[in-house]
């Protein structure tokens, strides 16, 4: 009599097979996932290391220390400058960029990324406090100066205490401001509300501007005509943790002295910024240094800067990075996070040189 089923064992052994091809796509499925999801995050690393690089180049390729005045040779040069805005660390016009060095993060050395905050006492006094309480303890702080000229803006009349325009200017209080005619320059912060003139007395605005025993005779203008007017920006640039406890790279906008500072958060999963300092003299060549080294910020000629960029929070299941160094400028340094990707971008920029009323 013929037989039209199988055995039993025909049966484990057929489902057996079964199982094992099931269990050779889903292990194909997984790995593809993995790969992808690696895939990725490598494109989010990238994709957020260039646009850093970009943004901090972009805002150091505008930043600058003159005034677009003749050079000291020709007929006309800078012979004079009246600061009479109240000092501040960071609040320079003699340089186009400033900066401070992280505690611990020097060159050519080797550190770790700490998972934690840390002590930030040693800048606490050297920046607004709005910027204090988000810094990251290893991050350093690199800050572009810029001059916004306002051509339609001419000086129509000019005083001891201020000048008359023809046209009014941005109307933010506080501002400060840089009033030239490339043989002289007053810098000051106006605290008046309207916005057709531009005054340098004492205010109630931070720093303010320092009280003048007798009245200013250095801004004797023969001729209005030249005088230029230009709105003093800077551009903060750090790393600290927002509100999620994630750091971020952020940028601080100073307009007016320590008062409305406007903080942006740029990225995310940046974990550090460092920055080095092209450095030199005449005949010299240029020498790269931390911040704290830096002793002479006019003779800046160039900036380098470099950051660590981290994925998301999501781990990656196939252990695709663990403990390991990551190179960032002249530095190593240790990366500990066994879930996260990361990898550094380095950039640098040429800085324009000439400096305020000299």
């Amino acid at each position: 009599m013929s037989q039209t089923g199988g055995t039993l064992l025909e049966w484990v052994i057929g489902i057996s097979l079964n199982a094992f091809l099931v269990l050779l796509v889903m292990l194909g499925i997984g790995a593809s996932r993995d790969t992808l999801e690696h895939n990725q995050q490598r494109a989010q690393l990238m994709d957020r290391g260039r646009f850093v690089r970009a943004v901090i180049s972009e805002d150091l390729v505008n930043a600058s220390g003159h005034l677009p005045c003749a050079s000291a040779h020709q007929d006309h040069p800078q012979l004079t400058l009246t600061d009479v805005i109240s000092d501040l660390p960071w609040l320079r016009f003699d340089t186009a960029v400033w900066g401070i060095e992280a505690p611990g993060t020097q060159p050519k050395s080797g550190w770790r990324l700490a998972g934690t905050s840390g002590d930030i006492s040693a800048v606490d006094r050297q920046l607004p406090s709005s910027v204090v309480k988000l810094l990251d303890p290893q991050s350093d702080v690199l800050i572009a100066f810029h001059h916004q000229a306002y051509p339609s803006a001419q000086v129509a009349s000019a005083d001891p205490n201020g000048v008359g325009l023809t046209q009014a200017v941005d109307s933010r209080e506080c501002g400060i401001w840089l009033i030239s005619d490339c043989s002289q320059t007053v810098i000051f912060q106006d605290a008046r509300r309207h916005t057709g003139t531009l005054g340098w007395e004492p205010g109630s605005c931070t720093p303010g501007n320092r009280s003048i025993q007798a009245p200013l005779s250095a801004p004797t203008w023969r001729t209005n005509e030249h005088m230029a007017v230009y709105g003093w920006l800077a551009k903060a640039w750090f790393v600290g943790r927002n509100a999620d406890g994630q750091r971020v790279l952020y940028r601080a906008l100073f307009r007016k002295g320590t008062a409305g500072i406007q903080i942006d958060e740029m990225a995310r999963g940046i974990e550090t910024l460092q920055v080095e300092y092209g450095v030199s003299g005449l005949g010299k060549p240029m020498r790269w240094q931390a911040a704290d080294r830096v002793a002479q910020w006019p003779m800046v000629r160039a900036v380098r800067f470099g950051v660590v960029v981290s994925t998301g929070g999501s781990p990656v299941s196939n252990g695709l990075i663990r403990d390991r160094t990551l190179g960032v400028l002249s530095s190593k340094i240790e990366w500990t996070d066994g879930v996260r990707l990361a990898a550094s971008f380095d950039g640098a920029q040429a800085l324009h040189t000439q400096t305020v009323g000299l």
